[in-house]
């Protein structure tokens, strides 16, 4: 441990101090922002953690002294100064263990509420990975010019949630098809008239 003397040299501030004297272990320093980073780092991430920093999504893969290193879904590594980290909000996705999907689907005002509201609580009940607990839920979210908006909201474990987004995306089409729900999409209709038959009604 470092002693009183050590700290003032640096003319830190005393809550920065304070901070440093809890620590176990700390590595030696040789400036002030160095001190800061092992005062104010994140701490409350760990290894493996999926979290969302201003630079971006990534899984924690390593935490040093001045960088945290993340890795991104697709596949690239993102160095992320901790002093970024510890200033700024931080998004963890896995911290507690599950999460939840929100899915937004467009019914027609010809079905009727509750027919719609089955089909989407039948394909929840179909992907693999949907918690049972808390339920799956469904409300009406808006009304459109020709749509009833629907929101379908289930939820996971944080490492099922791709599948389980993508997976009910997928199944609410399967299941408005087998209920006879409409999804309205938009039409355009195109109507040809017979020149002639125009030239004779405005010859009239």
């Amino acid at each position: 441990m470092y002693t009183d003397n050590y700290f003032n040299r640096f003319e830190l501030a005393p809550e920065v101090a304070e901070a440093l004297k809890k620590c176990k272990c700390i590595a030696y320093a040789e400036t002030k922002e160095e001190l800061q980073e092992m005062a104010y780092g994140p701490t409350h991430t760990s290894r493996y953690d999926v979290v969302y920093p201003i630079e971006g999504l990534g899984t924690v893969k390593e935490i040093s002294l001045t960088f945290t290193k993340l890795e991104t879904p697709d596949g690239l590594w993102l160095m992320t100064p901790n002093s970024v980290l510890s200033s700024g909000k931080i998004t963890n996705y896995t911290a507690l263990g599950r999460r939840r999907a929100e899915i937004r689907v467009g019914a027609s005002y010809d079905a009727a509420v509750s027919d719609v509201r089955a089909a989407c609580l039948d394909a929840a009940a179909r992907v693999p990975g949907v918690l049972p607990d808390p339920a799956p839920i469904v409300y009406v979210d808006s009304y459109g010019e020709s749509s009833i908006s629907y929101i379908v909201r289930v939820w996971c474990r944080s490492e099922d949630y791709t599948d389980v987004y993508y997976g009910l995306t997928e199944g609410l089409k399967a299941a408005f098809d087998e209920h006879g729900v409409e999804m309205p999409y938009n039409h355009l209709n195109i109507h040809i008239l017979d020149q002639t038959e125009q030239k004779e009604k405005q010859t009239v």
